[in-house]
């Protein structure tokens, strides 16, 4: 259906069930398409994961190949061990970028403005900590607790790359 023909169908102001079912149908493959090219930019899986929500990761997954279904599982992986630490909020982790800075905007209560505060911050840590949803290779800038934090993110491999950089 192209532009022409959605326009035509809502437009007529009698379209029946089957047209309203046709034009939905085409406004879902066409956000589903926007957000895949947001999501795999080119192809390739975008190098940060963040700025989506688990939804956008989750209605995507079939479009994605093995490797890339892998590194989605690794940031929910992420999400669900950062929704358990004590403080952190679940329905705050799972926020696209968009909705937490939306939410972060409107916050008008001191105790949800730190909150949103502090899943940025955490967002931000793991992006510059985990580029491309691995460890860093120079992990030399970061101080100690960081590296300590971030074990609660990693592989056995990269927890042991981390605890390393700690003794040293």
């Amino acid at each position: 259906m192209d532009e022409q023909q959605l326009a035509d169908t809502i437009g007529t102001g009698m379209p029946d069930d089957r047209d309203l079912d046709r034009a939905a149908a085409e406004l879902d493959r066409r956000d589903e398409q926007a957000l895949l090219d947001r999501i795999r930019p080119g192809g390739q899986l975008a190098a940060d994961l963040t700025p989506f929500s688990d939804a956008e990761l989750s209605r995507v997954l079939h479009h994605l190949d093995d490797d890339q279904v892998l590194r989605v599982a690794a940031e929910m992986d992420r999400r669900d061990t950062a929704a358990r630490l004590p403080g952190a909020r679940a329905d705050v982790v799972g926020l696209s970028e968009a909705d937490l800075a939306h939410r972060t905007r409107l916050a008008t209560d001191p105790a949800e403005f730190a909150a949103l505060a502090a899943e940025a911050d955490r967002r931000q840590l793991l992006a510059e900590l985990f580029p491309d949803g691995r460890l860093a290779g120079d992990l030399s800038g970061f101080p100690d607790e960081v590296l300590g934090w971030a074990v609660l993110y990693a592989r056995a491999d990269e927890a042991e790359r981390l605890a390393a950089e700690v003794d040293r």
